[in-house]
């Protein structure tokens, strides 16, 4: 599917109702998926529990590839990826809190070339990376096919 979508709702909806079981979308939310398949940026300001990771997290299964979302939060990353397992979102982590081996499992399923967790079918979808492994490995280095998104 190319970066733009021209009607999101019917693919959205889909994804959100199979993946999470909500059948609808809480306010501006739509607007959000909306601009990420639309490969725009844009700032989306919820209170806590409002739905934000949904509006990168939908969308990236909408696009199809791998989507990396970058937070400075250990465990809100380890949140969202153990949250999207659960959903059968194939999701990875990768941060401090890992082991060199675990950290070069993930970076090489990031490239393509293995799957991050044994328990997983196919290649991750979702990688949460902290800033520092970003500032240290540049997303030039991975595959074309990657969708990146800062998350906070």
């Amino acid at each position: 599917m190319s970066a733009a979508v021209d009607d999101p709702l019917p693919a959205l909806r889909d994804v959100v109702r199979r993946h999470w079981g909500y059948d609808t979308f809480r306010p501006l939310q739509l607007d959000a998926m909306r601009a990420v398949l639309d490969g725009r940026d844009s700032l989306v300001v919820l209170p806590t529990g409002g739905g934000k990771s949904l509006c990168y997290q939908a969308p990236a299964l909408v696009l199809g590839g791998t989507t990396v979302v970058v937070s400075p939060l250990i465990a809100l990353m380890k949140d969202q990826v153990d949250g999207l397992r659960e959903c059968g979102v194939a999701a990875a982590q990768l941060d401090s809190s890992l082991s060199g081996r675990e950290k070069t499992k993930v970076e090489a399923a990031l490239s393509g070339g293995a799957r991050c967790d044994s328990a997983e079918s196919g290649r991750s979808r979702c990688k949460c990376g902290s800033t520092e492994w970003c500032q240290q490995n540049r997303r030039g280095r991975f595959r074309a096919g990657s969708h990146w998104n800062g998350g906070r």
